[in-house]
């Protein structure tokens, strides 16, 4: 009997924690937060079905789940290594992908997974699933209205924490996290590595607060000002609108300050939006033109420069590295010829920055890592099939929420529903012109949060008489333990890969910490992406050094045999050391891993020279210059 109620505490605790921890550890950018935020939803998730199974009670019904959980066995599918030939019917430009390696040595034994990188889509498979889950625990908790309230005056109140940190941060600037922490890029802001991460953050809270402001202000009518006045400073009870307006306020302000263009755009559509849905269940007057008229004026009214220091750039498209919406649209238009070469089947999760230096037309010192629109990389990497089952999600879930939502007459529900909507809205807006589901973890997590919110606050029973009415599903003998023993497997096999992915990674602390610097702002130098790869410096170490080095190299094979980086290492190892065929293994188990990198087949290209094969040399250089004739070093 106290098992259960001590198992939904922790799974409550460790939801919370999860939510906290997410924004400060800069946004989820790194192996380390990313391993203990997944583990942290997963972790939480065996808690709840734990305690939901063993007290027989039913578990809450959670819009589009169906089709979320399809796309995740959808990602699991790229990365099934498959018959070439079989690969070739189904997409046949990922089987050309290997022809080089096909015609150097053939082979009928091949088998190649729809993914043209297998460790980039594992790593979407499980940041994924940590949505997923963390979505199912957010429809099961904040059904209740205790929780729901607890819930979100811990996400607001830390919103509006990490947004006065960013103002601060913002006047006393040097262009580091939380004044330590170095990017290449130079754009941090608050508590996040990269400006337009903090901005979706802000933008997808601010129609929140704002909505429970109008819902908690006070009702009166025709009270003077002076009156007025004289009510606030008497109030002793109930001034919750003061804290949601001040934390609207903060976070408004901050995200102008953020220079994030699209971010303070698809935020103010949003609250457009917000309030032309809502101008008659919020019962409006003048009070709410006096509120956003007060942070109009703070906004533009703080700083050196006013509003012309919020983005100096508004309204212009930069060309610096085409990181600007014209650029965008040189990345847009390089990605259609993917589309169509990889229409069903899509490049794999992850893989858009293993894939784009083949289809890159322009010349740039930047090398953008994803397409910066978050539909279109969608396509590129799950195809149409994961593509279509993300729009069922979106579809199936709307559907579901707005005819509930129509049904319910509560304020507080209208007020929770419409601006977790907004929310989405700016979110949904922003991934038409950024990244916001590929880099920072934290804004992904915080999406699939306002998803439970809007989906539990029109089941919300706010007293006896309320209309709210929840759909539950029976989970609970053989079958529920069933299902629960084996997320406690997959849970175990994605913990085990990812530390094992941790203790890999840490035998190369240079890799780790040139990594952290570039902070995956979305845009890289070549220089810093070929530097991720260049294992030329240890050429020439001492025996004993180079020894150790090796023996690095294969103990991070071992530990991680899907990063084709290691086979790429180990083959420059033997390389080093004579043992030509063993190089050549290492090369070719590479390119198995990821059969477009021009640097793999530069390095196998070499190989087969030195073995005394021009021809095949001379075919592999070819094959480097089609995937990247920007790399090419040989």
């Amino acid at each position: 009997p106290n098992s259960r109620p001590t198992m939904e505490k922790l799974a409550y605790a460790l939801y919370l924690f999860t939510l906290i921890f997410a924004p400060l550890a800069f946004g989820v950018i790194d192996p380390g937060p990313l391993f203990l935020m997944e583990g942290a939803c997963l972790a939480s998730l065996l808690c709840c079905l734990f305690a939901l199974i063993q007290s027989g009670r039913p578990i809450i019904k959670v819009p589009g789940l169906a089709p979320l959980l399809f796309f995740l066995a959808w990602l699991a599918v790229q990365l099934i290594p498959l018959p070439l030939a079989l690969v070739a019917v189904v997409s046949p430009a990922t089987a050309a992908l290997y022809d080089p390696l096909q015609a150097s040595s053939p082979t009928n034994s091949m088998y190649v997974p729809f993914s043209v990188h297998s460790w980039h889509t594992l790593q979407e498979l499980f940041r994924f699933s940590a949505y997923a889950a963390f979505y199912f625990l957010t429809v099961q908790f904040l059904s209740q209205p205790k929780r729901m309230r607890q819930t979100l005056a811990v996400a607001l109140t830390l919103a509006a924490c990490v947004a006065f940190f960013g103002i601060i941060q913002y006047y006393t600037n040097n262009d580091r996290l939380f004044w330590v922490r170095a990017f290449t890029h130079k754009q941090v802001f608050a508590s996040f590595a990269y400006k337009n991460h903090f901005a979706a953050y802000a933008a997808m809270l601010l129609p929140l607060a704002l909505s429970l402001f109008f819902y908690h202000r006070p009702r009166r009518r025709s009270v003077s000002l002076k009156q007025a006045v004289i009510d606030l400073c008497n109030r002793t009870t109930d001034n919750q609108h003061l804290r949601f307006f001040l934390a609207a306020l903060i976070i408004g302000l901050a995200l102008l300050l953020s220079h994030s263009r699209g971010g303070v755009a698809c935020s103010f559509l949003s609250i457009l939006v917000l309030l032309i849905i809502g101008r008659k269940r919020f019962k409006l007057n003048g009070l709410w033109i006096l509120a956003l008229g007060m942070l109009a004026v703070l906004a533009t009214g703080v700083g050196k420069d006013g509003l012309s220091t919020v983005d100096q750039g508004f309204g212009t498209a930069l060309v610096k590295d085409g990181e600007s919406l014209n650029g965008r649209l040189d990345f847009w238009k390089n990605a259609i010829p993917i589309l169509t070469d990889f229409p069903l089947t899509g490049t794999g999760g992850g893989t858009f920055r293993a894939v784009y230096p083949r289809y890159q037309h322009t010349d740039s010192s930047a090398f953008p890592l994803h397409a910066h629109n978050d539909y279109i990389e969608t396509l590129t990497n799950t195809g149409l099939i994961g593509s279509v089952t993300i729009l069922l999600f979106l579809a199936l879930f709307f559907r579901s929420t707005l005819a509930a939502y129509r049904k319910r007459r509560d304020g507080y529900v209208i007020h929770l529903y419409l601006g977790s909507l907004a929310g989405l809205i700016a979110l949904l807006l922003h991934c038409m012109i950024d990244l916001q589901f590929r880099v920072s973890a934290a804004v992904g997590l915080y999406f699939f949060l306002l998803l439970g919110v809007n989906a539990a606050s029109v089941a919300l029973k706010q007293h006896r008489n309320s209309s709210g009415a929840v759909k539950t599903v029976q989970l609970a003998g053989r079958r529920g333990w069933f299902a629960f023993a084996a997320l406690c497997l997959a849970v175990l096999v994605c913990g085990v890969v990812q530390i094992r992915n941790l203790r890999a990674l840490a035998l190369f602390p240079e890799i780790s910490a040139q990594e952290k610097r570039m902070g995956k702002a979305g845009y890289e130098s070549r220089s810093e992406l070929q530097a991720l790869e260049s294992f030329a410096k240890y050429q020439d170490l001492p025996a004993e050094q180079k020894q150790q080095a090796c023996d690095n190299v294969a103990s991070a094979v071992d530990l991680d045999p899907l990063n084709p980086r290691y086979r790429y290492f180990r083959s420059l190892c033997n390389d080093a050391c004579g043992q030509i065929d063993a190089a050549i293994a290492d090369c070719r188990a590479a390119l198995r891993l990821h059969p477009t990198q021009s640097l793999y087949y530069q390095q196998y290209a070499g190989l087969m020279e030195k073995k005394g094969d021009a021809e095949a040399a001379e075919q592999l250089v070819q094959a480097a210059i089609r995937n990247d004739p920007s790399e090419i070093r040989f």
